[in-house]
């Protein structure tokens, strides 16, 4: 018999939290956009241009891909799970930092890098990141689902 409770407090909280990671990616952008339109690139030199870009993308894409692959396979455990409705809530709401978290990582260093060199193409993780963090955004469907799952 699964024991549903309300957990419209917990994802308000976990929502807040999502909203401020993704805001400040956001806000940090809008600084290093302010900053190339006045200043320009710091750094000159293709070769080394090209050399970053390269080793931030690849960085972005696994990172990113690891994360999504930790996020469904950590939920689907948890789903399984028959602990209490509240201890698998915690282990949610830790699933979900850490999955923001490591998408955020590589959108902070993708927007150094623009900063340092004025190539757009480095926003490209950026973009990749804040698709992926919206995409896993915390709903209360998705909670209730994960939470309520093989509770008893």
């Amino acid at each position: 018999m699964n024991t549903k409770t309300d957990h419209t407090a917990d994802y308000k909280a976990l929502s807040t939290v999502t909203k401020a990671l993704i805001a400040g990616i956001l806000f940090f952008l809008v600084i290093s956009l302010v900053i190339h339109f006045v200043q320009g690139g710091f750094i000159e030199g293709k070769n080394l241009e090209n050399i970053a870009f390269t080793t931030v993308l690849v960085i972005s894409v696994l990172v990113i891909i690891g994360a999504r692959v930790i996020y469904t396979r950590r939920v689907g455990n948890l789903m399984e799970n028959n602990e209490s409705s509240r201890e698998k809530l915690d282990v949610f709401k830790a699933i979900t930092i850490t999955h923001m978290a490591l998408c955020e990582m590589p959108a902070i260093l993708s927007i150094a890098m623009f900063i340092c060199f004025g190539n757009f193409f480095m926003l490209l993780p950026v973009a990749m990141a804040l698709a992926e963090m919206v995409k896993k955004f915390p709903t209360q469907q998705t909670i209730d689902s994960a939470v309520n799952s093989g509770t008893f």
